[in-house]
């Protein structure tokens, strides 16, 4: 899955961005990582959906 990718790219935010980028560009290393957690989030919902809809767990509120 994608959360070994966004755990390495928390890690090595500021390697990379150094590498690609530039000594400039440090202060963007919190946002990366704040965004790489959210996304390592985020993606946990697109494997649950699918096993709970399966299960027959799944139900849509519309408000």
């Amino acid at each position: 899955m994608a959360l070994p990718l966004f755990a390495v790219l928390v890690l090595l935010a500021k390697d990379i961005i150094l590498t690609l980028l530039g000594p400039a560009w440090l202060p963007a290393v919190p946002v990366l990582q704040a965004l790489a957690v959210a996304q390592g989030i985020f993606t946990t919902g697109f494997a649950l959906e699918p096993v709970l809809s399966l299960a027959g767990a799944v139900r849509f509120c519309r408000g």
